[in-house]
C-alpha cells in the first residue's frame, strides 16, 4: 500500500467519523432543542388562549394539557418510536396499568364552546406533531418511510384534484348543454305562440 492510498483511507475514515458524530450527536441535539423550542410556543400558546377566554389556570381542562406538554418537553430526548410502540402494546394488553388522563381530558372539553374546545384540541394536536415529527427524523430508518408516504399522499392528492376537476367539467358542460336546449326549446315556444299568416 503507498502513501497515496494510506492517505485516501485515512480521510476516507476521518470524513466518516465526522459525518456519525454530525448526524448521530450534533443533528440529534439540534431537532431535541428545536422540538423544545416549539414545545414552550405551544404552552405558551395555551397559556395566552387560558388569558384570553377568562379561564382559571387552576381549571383541569388548562392543567392537564399543560401538564402534558411540560412532560413532553421533559422526557422528548428519550422519546422514540420502539418507546412508543411498546407502551401502547402494555397500554392495551394490561389496561389496568394505565389511567386514560388524555379520555379524561378529551371528556372534559365537552362542557366548552364548540369554538374553544376546537382551540384547545389544535393545540394539544400540534404538540403531539411536533414530537412525533422530531421522532421521525431522529430515527433514519422512519425516514425513507416518512418520505415515501409524503410523495404517495401528493401523488394521490393531485390525482384526486385531477379526477375532481374532470368531473367538474363533465357536470358544467352537461349543465350548458341542458341550459341551451332548454333556451332553444323557450324559443321555439315562443314562435308557435305568436300568430303568423297560416294562423289567419
Amino acid at each position: 500500500m503507498n502513501t497515496l492510498h494510506l492517505s485516501i483511507m485515512l480521510k476516507s475514515v476521518l470524513g466518516l467519523s465526522l459525518l456519525w458524530y454530525v448526524i448521530f450527536f450534533l443533528l440529534r441535539d439540534h431537532l431535541i432543542d428545536a422540538a423544545r423550542e416549539e414545545l414552550f410556543a405551544a404552552r405558551d400558546e395555551l397559556f395566552n388562549y387560558a388569558t384570553e377566554i377568562g379561564m382559571d389556570y387552576d381549571d383541569k381542562r388548562h392543567t392537564m394539557l399543560r401538564g402534558y406538554i411540560n412532560l413532553t418537553i421533559r422526557y422528548i430526548h428519550k422519546l422514540t418510536f420502539l418507546r412508543m410502540l411498546l407502551s401502547q402494546i402494555s397500554r392495551v394488553r394490561y389496561p389496568a396499568m394505565y389511567r386514560d388522563d388524555l379520555g379524561q381530558w378529551q371528556a372534559s372539553l365537552d362542557s366548552l364552546p364548540a369554538g374553544q374546545k376546537e382551540r384547545f384540541t389544535a393545540i394539544f394536536v400540534r404538540a403531539m406533531r411536533i414530537a412525533i415529527l422530531q421522532m421521525v427524523f431522529r430515527s433514519w430508518w422512519l425516514i425513507p418511510i416518512a418520505v415515501i408516504y409524503k410523495m404517495a399522499s401528493l401523488v394521490n392528492t393531485t390525482m384526486v384534484a385531477l379526477i375532481r376537476q374532470h368531473i367538474y367539467k363533465k357536470i358544467r358542460m352537461g349543465l350548458y348543454e341542458q341550459e341551451v336546449e332548454e333556451q332553444g326549446s323557450r324559443e321555439n315556444c315562443n314562435r308557435s305562440s305568436h300568430p303568423t299568416l297560416a294562423h289567419v
